[in-house]
């Protein structure tokens, strides 16, 4: 969303992570969405297949953690408490817009065309369209998804996607947040914030730890924010944000937890000290 962000895109992907060295990192269980989206049983085939991409985006675009650790063949909207109680069961989905926010591979986007949301509602926005040209390779779905795509800087430049303004029921961004500078979060929300219609809620994921603060990854040298609960909490409230919900788990339950679902978690998705830094995960909503 951000200058820095492109500048991050651009670097070289090399870190002290390891490349993916073969297609038996991804278990069966990492091909469940993907299975069921492209309703294709052979797993052996489907492996080979998500290698071949996964492989690609990281050897030719900077891949964040999350891409490294196969996060993106996970669709994470569908489990967030907003997600759960109010879109899921909705009989509205066919007249609710919604906004995916830094949308990389567009997994989530992709739910919510399984869940009954028309793909005329959705619009997935990113910084670059390379996450978003791995999506459409991975799910081969360039032509058939029907999801209207932008990229640009929703930050810097304020006329972009401007015609969006006051017309999302729902705006989504998924662990987006904490790869950002403190100026650009702040940046960012007041760009949702717009996007809104009144009445409309802001839901979402990000890394954060237990006291707001900066943060240099070991895998970059550009500086980002860890919000806490406490001050993501106050940052909503100034911008005008009602009924503001930050809920603060644990990341090192989570990553207990992460190490077992597959190979690829396991080997590749290190949560480093990063000096002191306690990290948590802030799961948020609030509403125009």
């Amino acid at each position: 969303m951000t200058s820095t962000l492109q500048q991050q895109q651009q670097q070289s992907s090399q870190d002290e992570f390891n490349l993916p060295q073969t297609s038996d990192m991804i278990e069966d269980r990492d091909l469940k969405f993907i299975s069921d989206y492209l309703k294709e049983s052979d797993k052996d085939a489907l492996r080979q297949h998500v290698f071949k991409v996964w492989s690609d985006c990281i050897t030719t675009a900077h891949a964040y953690r999350c891409i490294k650790s196969l996060s993106f063949l996970y669709p994470k909207i569908h489990r967030h408490y907003i997600y759960e109680k109010e879109i899921a069961q909705s009989s509205a989905k066919s007249s609710l817009q919604f906004l995916d926010l830094g949308c990389c591979f567009a997994t989530d986007t992709r739910q919510l065309v399984r869940d009954g949301v028309p793909p005329s509602n959705i619009v997935a926005i990113d910084v670059v369209p390379d996450y978003w040209q791995f999506g459409t390779k991975l799910y081969k779905d360039a032509d058939t998804l029907g999801v209207e795509s932008r990229f640009g800087n929703t930050i810097s430049d304020q006329s972009f996607a401007s015609d969006l303004n006051n017309t999302r029921d729902y705006v989504w961004t998924g662990l987006v947040l904490h790869v950002l500078t403190k100026q650009d979060v702040e940046g960012l929300l007041r760009r949702v914030y717009g996007f809104l219609k009144s009445g409309g809620t802001y839901f979402g994921t990000c890394v954060g730890s237990e006291v707001e603060q900066v943060w240099i990854p070991n895998t970059s040298s550009s500086p980002r924010y860890l919000h806490s609960d406490v001050s993501l909490t106050a940052l909503l409230t100034t911008l005008g944000f009602k009924d503001v919900k930050v809920q603060s788990y644990d990341s090192k339950e989570l990553q207990m937890s992460l190490r077992q679902q597959n190979a690829a978690q396991t080997q590749i998705l290190e949560w480093k000290a990063d000096g002191n830094i306690q990290k948590r995960i802030l799961v948020f909503s609030a509403k125009k």
